[in-house]
């Protein structure tokens, strides 16, 4: 099927460019189809072929198929605006919403790996090496034998790195002992040019020569400019020139008794191996080129390890600090809702001087006030505030410490670049004037070294190449930020365990504080209960009381008589006054009951619809 879909993209490809190739050739005023050349050249073509295609085919072509054409090319200009358009709505769409939501996310995978890799793949390694060494250090062969070869190992390795570093000890001071001696070869060198500038007077004086006058000037400031700049960077670095000036004197038999004075002298010839002098000036150069690039990366790498562990011996106790006083405060609010979760059940007592209601707890301490779900409701917003505080506190620490690791780093690179370039610009420069002089020198002495000059500017080219090379290697050269990373991982892993733990502590606490809530309503309820049982029967009591309190009030003639007076319908109407009045406070005590069972029952679903509206909030905040 995906086969079948690229085929078909490939083939609606071609047909637009077809008819994108047609519709320009077709859509043009003139074809120029008898203007080829090749079909020209036969006479059938040109005498037949061509005037019948002008007279039939091209009118038709411009009345019916230029218009098609011209409306096909306005199409597509159509099309391609809105081809261009799209692209660059989809193109502002990636970046404002595609590429935040893939950082974002590539931002918690990272995060989550993070994490999965310390909870989990950390410990499970610590785990198989901890049996690996349990395994090692068991009785069987295969054990012994790999730990006696690991202890050959390690034992041969550390001989090694014993050797190396007393190796290391004895060769520092020999090789420091060598660069100062070779600090003697400078007036050698010095003398040397002095030697050659005493050359260049006697090819003056051979030759005399105006333009080698001029020359020599030159050649003495540049020489003089070069010791400058060497002394200049005499410090960064030993620049090691040894140069090779071979003089061959041709003297008669009464020179050799009496040396005469170099004006005197028609018969002495001077030559100059100046392909040798290039080659080791060449060689020196590309020595202290690559020296000076890998000395510049190991500066680079040395100033931001000073200030990584700089930055990392400041910001460290800060982040300790903000962490045991976030610590510290937490176990504060965590007293108070513990503390609130033991006073909610307490007792009421009257004040007997004011009547004010008074509460107290299990050990007898006053309340200063009455402990309600809303109250608790309030601490535990309080503790939650208050860890989402101090980690974005932490948070903030982190973020400003990045920054200045960051800017601090940009700094160094942006002064190593700064002092590479000059370096390069000075030494580019200068050898290009050297290379130049060489070249004038070399006509001059009418010597051949085309070849020759030719390589010495290539290979100063390849060697200016990598000045710059290195430059841009200095550019993208990664800053070695592997302690930094560790630090941030470790805290952003201790801040996300200090969250977890937080958040549940404080369930425990909430479902501890709902536990206690229903143990004190339960017993509200009962106590409630109990004491409208006791009003009604207290109620019954006293109207059992006012009832039987007129019949023993009469005598017992009166009562007689009236007894006498009274018929037997009255007689039953008065026996029948008890059940109905039982009766009706019958249904006085269900109806109570039933309204006491209404408000048990709301108050049990407002219970209900707390606890897990609470239980959502905290599984938001974790």
């Amino acid at each position: 099927m995906l086969a079948r879909g690229v085929r078909t993209i490939r083939w609606l490809c071609a047909l637009l460019v077809v008819c994108h190739f047609g519709a320009v050739y077709l859509g043009s005023q003139h074809t120029g189809l008898c203007d080829l050349p090749i079909l020209n050249q036969s006479s059938w073509f040109k005498q037949t072929a061509c005037p019948w295609y002008t007279s039939h085919v091209e009118p038709q072509r411009k009345q019916f198929v230029m218009p098609l054409a011209l409306q096909w090319q306005k199409y597509e200009l159509i099309a391609r605006h809105q081809v261009e358009c799209a692209s660059q709505s989809a193109t502002q769409f990636t970046q404002r919403r595609v590429v935040p939501c893939l950082y974002k996310w590539y931002h918690v995978v990272r995060i989550k790996a993070h994490l999965y890799h310390n909870v989990y793949v950390v410990p499970k390694v610590k785990h198989i090496l901890y049996r690996g060494q349990l395994w090692l250090q068991s009785d069987s062969d295969l054990a012994n034998a790999i730990l006696k070869a690991l202890t050959n190992l390690l034992r041969g390795w550390n001989a090694a790195k014993s050797a190396m570093q007393r190796l290391e000890v004895v060769a520092k001071p020999l090789a420091m002992n060598v660069i100062q001696r070779t600090k003697t070869l400078e007036p050698m060198f010095r003398n040397a040019q002095g030697m050659f500038v005493d050359f260049q007077t006697a090819v003056k004086r051979v030759f005399d020569d105006k333009v080698l006058g001029k020359i020599q000037a030159a050649r003495g400031e540049q020489e003089t400019q070069w010791f400058d700049a060497a002394d200049d960077y005499e410090d960064d670095e030993t620049l090691f020139i040894t140069s090779t000036i071979i003089e061959t004197v041709t003297l008669s038999d009464n020179d050799l008794v009496a040396p005469a004075a170099p004006s005197d002298d028609a018969n002495m010839a001077v030559e100059i191996p100046l392909s040798d002098l290039v080659q080791e000036e060449f060689q020196a150069w590309s020595n202290t080129i690559k020296q000076k690039s890998l000395n510049t990366i190991q500066q680079f790498d040395s100033e931001i390890e000073d200030l990584v562990d700089e930055k990392l011996g400041e910001v460290q106790p800060r982040i300790t600090v903000a962490l045991q006083k976030f610590t510290n405060s937490s176990q504060h609010y965590y007293q108070t809702i513990n503390r609130a979760i033991l006073d909610v059940n307490c007792t009421m007592e009257l004040d007997p001087e004011t009547g004010e209601q008074l509460f107290f707890n299990k050990e007898g301490g006053q309340l200063r006030e009455y402990v309600t779900r809303p109250l608790v409701r309030e601490f535990f917003a309080q503790a939650h505030e208050h860890v989402d505080k101090s980690l974005e506190t932490t948070r903030a620490l982190l973020e400003s410490f990045v920054a200045e690791i960051n800017s601090a780093v940009d700094q160094i690179r942006q002064e190593q670049l700064e002092v590479y370039e000059e370096w390069g610009d000075v030494m580019v420069s200068e050898w290009s004037k050297r290379m130049a002089y060489i070249d004038v020198v070399a006509a001059m002495d009418s010597q051949d070294l085309n070849q020759r000059q030719h390589d010495n500017w290539k290979q100063f080219l390849k060697l200016k190449k990598q000045v710059i090379a290195t430059r841009d290697l200095l550019m993208e050269h990664a800053a070695n930020l592997q302690p930094v990373e560790k630090v941030l991982t470790e805290v952003q892993y201790t801040l996300k365990a200090i969250q977890r733990e937080a958040g549940e502590y404080l369930f425990i606490l909430r479902s501890k504080a709902n536990l206690a809530f229903q143990a004190r309503e339960e017993q509200e309820r009962k106590e409630h209960r109990e004491q409208v049982e006791r009003e009604q029967r207290e109620r019954e009591e006293l109207e059992r009381v006012e009832t039987q309190a007129p019949v023993e009030s009469e005598s017992p003639d009166d009562l007689r008589q009236n007894t006498s007076d009274y018929s037997d319908d009255d007689n039953e109407d008065f026996e029948d006054l008890s059940p109905e009045a039982e009766a009706v406070l019958l249904r006085q005590e269900q109806l109570q009951r039933e309204k006491l069972d209404a408000q048990e029952l709301q108050q049990r679903q407002q219970f209900l619809q707390e606890q897990s509206r609470d239980e959502e909030n905290h599984s938001s905040q974790t």
